[in-house]
């Protein structure tokens, strides 16, 4: 219901986690997470009510169980259909996450997204892999290969899409999850 409502009034996404009650910060010891299946179950309820919004799961299972424990855990939150699944860092454990690879300027299987002010940016390529995810600030990020591309933004009106140096006609008006755009871009370019 909560999440329903939620969509009804126009927010665009929420954040999911597996914390037990009270909640602390990430940054705090003394965390407890809830067992997995009950986890992932409440991601697959969330998705299941097909509102439209972005869903991002998040565990905090790194600090209390584990490097291993957490990426599985964001794994199945995926395979539950989360939008976007991740680990929270432990303070002990913060890891940049690498950039998107850096490809030859025009090549023709390039895919550029540029982002002219701050919108969150999902890549997944061939078979789903997860090539970029996270809050993208004002640059251009680069991705290779032979496609297709899965691609989400947050908000579609601070990104440009292009392929082979051809801008793709991405939707960028407002819609039932605001400005959040989900479409592929196919291995020749084509946008679906």
């Amino acid at each position: 219901r909560t999440v329903e409502q939620y969509a009804h009034i126009g927010i665009a996404g929420l954040h999911l986690e597996d914390q037990i009650n009270p909640k602390r910060c990430g940054h705090m010891a003394g965390k407890e997470v809830i067992d997995q299946a009950e986890a992932v179950q409440k991601v697959r309820a969330v998705v299941e009510a097909d509102t439209g919004l972005v869903i991002i799961a998040r565990t905090d299972a790194m600090s209390v169980l584990g490097l291993d424990a957490a990426i599985e855990r964001a794994g199945e939150f995926a395979a539950a259909g989360a939008d976007l699944a991740a680990p929270a860092p432990s303070p002990a454990a913060v890891a940049p996450m690498p950039a998107a690879a850096a490809v030859p300027a025009g090549a023709r299987t390039e895919l550029l997204v540029q982002v002219t002010g701050q919108c969150w940016v999902n890549v997944n390529g061939p078979g789903g892999r997860r090539l970029y995810v996270g809050m993208a600030n004002a640059g251009v990020l680069r991705f290779a290969g032979p496609g297709p591309w899965q691609v989400l933004l947050g908000d579609a009106r601070q990104a440009k899409v292009s392929f082979g140096g051809r801008e793709l006609p991405v939707p960028t008006q407002q819609n039932r999850d605001n400005y959040v755009v989900r479409f592929t871009v196919t291995a020749d370019g084509q946008l679906r």
